[in-house]
């Protein structure tokens, strides 16, 4: 097997940058790139979607109403818990006996010589207030 001559590979390096060149200048020029107006529409869906997701991420306050709810809830619970209290003792604790609710829920004795005795709730969270009181309650606690 015989070596090739540098002389061989150099005609041969210039025929193929010749040829290159050659093709180069008779083929057609690249298209022009689209816009980013012009993008699929899936990638356009998919950027939906992730705006979407972030939106649904973005943390937002309460509704006056769920934490109205939420304080309901909190406020049976104070009932529930000194009502126990009541059955278990036969009078009235002087504060909440559930100190977690005495957070948010304010207890106040009325009269603790009715029958049944008497005393107020009073919830809060923020602006949001409640008031129950077994006064109301024809016929006393329940």
């Amino acid at each position: 097997m015989s070596t090739p001559k540098n002389d061989d590979i150099n005609q041969l390096v210039d025929r193929a940058q010749n040829k290159l060149r050659q093709d180069a200048h008779g083929s057609p020029r690249p298209a022009a790139r689209r816009p980013v107006i012009g993008m699929s529409s899936s990638v356009l869906a998919w950027l939906a979607a992730i705006v979407l997701w972030g939106w649904q991420l973005w943390p937002s306050d309460p509704s006056d109403a769920e934490v109205g709810k939420e304080l309901a809830v909190l406020v049976s619970a104070a009932r529930d818990s000194v009502e126990s209290y009541l059955k278990e003792n036969r009078v009235l604790p002087e504060q909440l006996p559930d100190q977690a609710l005495s957070l948010v829920v304010g207890y106040r004795v009325i009269d603790p010589a009715a029958t049944p005795p008497r005393y107020v709730l009073e919830g809060r969270i923020g602006h949001v207030w409640q008031h129950w009181t077994n006064a109301d309650v024809p016929g006393g606690a329940q």
